[in-house]
């Protein structure tokens, strides 16, 4: 089965209220879309993308995403330099819902750096 292929399936189940907890707690899932984010393929970004926005709406799946690091930084890097604009819109709408910042957290060197 192919990228896209999954990643609509994904799509049309995550359309689904009470298919979202367990999409979300599908092993491999949220990573399989994170990974998905840096396909060339634009349909397949924008697909994990549209998934990724209807699980993140789901109140039982936040801490889960939120804790998914390669995710939330993947995300992030789409809100800086989208291929789409559309890609964008929805990668910002999911850091929202999930409660995280549109820019990556400064690390404590970062923090050092910038003292006085």
């Amino acid at each position: 089965m192919d990228a896209k292929t999954i990643v609509n399936q994904f799509r049309m189940l995550s359309v689904d209220v009470d298919n979202q907890p367990y999409i979300a707690r599908e092993p491999g899932c949220l990573s399989g879309l994170a990974t998905f984010l840096s396909q060339a393929d634009n349909d397949v970004v924008t697909g994990s993308l549209e998934t990724l926005q209807n699980l993140s709406s789901h109140p039982d799946n936040v801490q889960i995403m939120a804790d998914e690091n390669e995710l939330a930084s993947k995300l992030r890097a789409i809100v800086q330099k989208p291929r789409l604009e559309i890609h964008k819109g929805l990668a910002e709408i999911c850091l929202q819902n999930l409660g995280l910042s549109l820019e990556e957290p400064a690390t404590s060197a970062d923090a050092a750096e910038s003292a006085p």
